[in-house]
């Protein structure tokens, strides 16, 4: 890869097909079975980082008491 240039599967100019097309060989098996994971952080509690090493599916709840800024910002620590 040139460099400078972004993998077609970060790049939000490609259509998806595409995206995924670049991006599933670039995963090992414990990445594409990671996504099938439901995370659940239980009281705005960030998981622990040995739960998310390849990766995670999905978050399937929102943290009680909080605001909605409040959970995206969660959310979004919990994704990085």
């Amino acid at each position: 890869m040139e460099q400078g240039m972004i993998p077609k599967y970060k790049d939000p100019r490609e259509d998806v097909e595409t995206r995924v097309r670049d991006l599933l060989p670039r995963m090992n098996l414990e990445q594409k079975v990671a996504q099938l994971n439901c995370l659940l952080a239980v009281g705005g509690a960030i998981p622990d980082e040995r739960d998310m090493k390849n990766g995670i599916g999905q978050i399937s709840v929102l943290f009680a008491g909080q605001s909605a800024r409040e959970n995206a910002a969660c959310m979004d620590q919990i994704q990085r």
